[in-house]
């Protein structure tokens, strides 16, 4: 049976064919450069697991994942910004590609990455009063990092376009009338809802499954083909323009204790 030992900032639970990741790094669940390369090695192995059958992505605490580690992001060099980007590539094609069904227990609110992460599972299920936004334009950032190849087709383009240009955060409950969240339960019976949804998961044939939910994602997977690499593309450059210099310069300067992004 495969050991995820080496993990250190998402803990893996195995609960016989059920496979819990948990996002754990700071207050908020904060992505820095050890729990994004992580990220980016996971899932490339979960696929290769036959012992496991569905998996849960979550975040410890009170929030799935609303910001960066600032205090490292403000003083990013350009070679790690380009292991950022080939990284990013990698976790959304993994995420893309896992056969496995992946829930979402959104148990807080998740911004920026966060969020994109929960575009890449199949069912979110929510606690009430979580929010999702993404801030990358408003730090001067190219939405790049997998959203924006997946909620225009989940949310619809033009709200998407409210998303990421406008910087407009949806509740759950929002989200769950347009069908982008499959459940909205109080966060005292959220595992029960979650569980409730991995056990019809686990009662379906596992190959028939696995191979409609591929079905499924096709055109999800064209958009990554033609999209991942032309947005971070852009996401890269636009790192490198006074915009974003500016803004991590305020983090520099505010010891990185800033809000979401």
């Amino acid at each position: 049976m495969r050991d995820y030992g080496n993990y250190k900032k998402i803990q893996v639970e195995r609960n016989g064919p059920v496979l819990t990741l948990t996002l754990n790094n700071g207050t908020r669940n904060e992505f820095g450069s050890q729990m994004h390369t992580e990220c980016s090695k996971l899932f490339s192995e979960i696929r290769a697991d036959d012992d496991v059958s569905v998996v849960v992505l979550t975040g410890a605490g009170d929030y799935f994942s609303i910001a960066a580690e600032m205090g490292w992001y403000g003083n990013i060099s350009a070679a790690d910004w380009m292991r950022l980007m080939r990284e990013a590539k990698q976790i959304v094609h993994d995420m893309l590609a896992l056969p496995q069904p992946l829930v979402i227990r959104m148990n807080g609110d998740a911004m920026g990455l966060g969020s994109s992460l929960v575009s890449l599972g199949d069912f979110i299920v929510a606690a009430e009063g979580a929010r999702l936004g993404d801030h990358h334009v408003q730090m001067g950032l190219v939405c790049g990092d997998g959203g924006a190849m997946t909620y225009p087709f989940s949310m619809g383009l033009q709200r998407a376009k409210e998303f990421f240009m406008l910087g407009r955060e949806f509740t759950v409950e929002e989200l769950h009338q347009i069908g982008v969240v499959t459940k909205v339960a109080p966060r005292a019976d959220l595992d029960a809802a979650v569980d409730e949804v991995v056990q019809k998961l686990l009662s379906a044939p596992r190959e028939a499954l696995q191979w409609t939910k591929a079905t499924l994602n096709r055109m999800v997977h064209f958009s990554d083909f033609i999209g991942t690499d032309y947005s971070l593309g852009y996401e890269g450059w636009s790192w490198h323009l006074d915009p974003a210099q500016k803004f991590l310069a305020e983090q520099r300067e505010a010891d990185g204790k800033a809000g979401p992004y």
